[in-house]
């Protein structure tokens, strides 16, 4: 790529000077910026009409089910801060369990809150990449993937939603002891978690193309690994079902459906003998080998 320096050049020459060609030895090529792979999670702009707002206390949630945003990309966030010390590090992301606290909607005013994804597991385990150093204000070298990040709650989601607890612990503290998965079933599940379907309008329970589509691409994006125990089965595939968290195969709405390896799924779904005899003790095997809980025993 050849560099325009005509400017300078007539800049020397009312200078009286003499202008010489100069070559620095040295040449330059267009830089391909890729962008942070953030997985297949939808931002907010792709997504935000499939939700609803819950005006009283500011709760996401879509077909009956509450949601949860965060940050899976931040800036500066160091791999040993994701993993060490994610609700103490000002530089590690917070969650949010409502979808309009003070923090969203400055992001939204900043045309900045696409940077956050959806995830509808109520949990403080979280994706998130990381960075293996950092410089005064950014991250440094390709960033990394580290999973099961226990990150802080946001304050200001707390205050949104009216946490019984704020005033009375420090800021700290909050962020350290609150539970969000008791909080949900506490507050909130009762209030969404209700019947969506009528007499007319309940699927036929039977497995389907559809089921088989959506099964493999959830398996796809989310490598094969149990959403109950974090089991990795992107080795030995046939050890992760795709399950219908209603117990009807033919409810194959996104929020109805989970990845649980064979220990699991007999453990939490309805079946309780589902997959073969080898496949049960396969499963064992690899839990022990990644020091993961078993279940069913």
């Amino acid at each position: 790529m050849d560099i325009n320096f005509d400017g300078l050049d007539n800049l020397v020459k009312k200078m009286g000077a003499t202008v010489k060609d100069w070559d620095s030895g040295k040449s330059t090529q267009d830089i391909k910026l890729k962008p942070i792979d953030t997985g297949n999670k939808k931002s907010i702009r792709e997504a935000l009409k499939e939700f609803e707002i819950d005006k009283e206390t500011g709760i996401l949630y879509k077909d009956g089910v509450p949601w949860i945003l965060y940050i899976k990309a931040p800036k500066d966030a160091t791999i040993e801060e994701l993993k060490n010390t994610p609700k103490e590090s000002k530089n590690t992301p917070r969650y949010h369990i409502t979808g309009d606290c003070s923090t969203i909607e400055t992001m939204k005013r900043n045309n900045r809150y696409d940077r956050y994804v959806f995830d509808p597991n109520i949990e403080e385990k979280f994706e998130v990449f990381g960075y293996k150093r950092r410089s005064k204000w950014w991250g440094q070298g390709t960033p990394e993937l580290v999973k099961d990040v226990e990150l802080g709650v946001c304050y200001n989601c707390l205050k949104r939603a009216k946490y019984k607890n704020i005033g009375r612990e420090s800021t700290t503290d909050l962020k350290k002891n609150f539970d969000v998965k008791k909080w949900f079933e506490d507050n909130v599940q009762e209030k969404f978690l209700k019947p969506k379907f009528s007499y007319k309008n309940y699927p036929n329970p039977t497995y389907n193309l559809d089921f088989n589509r959506k099964s493999s691409d959830l398996k796809f994006r989310r490598n094969w690994t149990c959403e109950h125990c974090g089991l990795d089965g992107s080795s030995h595939k046939r050890l992760i079902h795709c399950d219908h968290i209603d117990g009807n195969p033919g409810n194959n709405n996104s929020s109805n459906l989970r990845l649980l390896c064979v220990d699991c799924h007999r453990a939490k779904g309805q079946n309780k003998s589902v997959g073969s005899h080898s496949d049960y003790r396969a499963c064992l095997d690899l839990k022990r080998k990644q020091n993961k809980v078993i279940y069913s025993e």
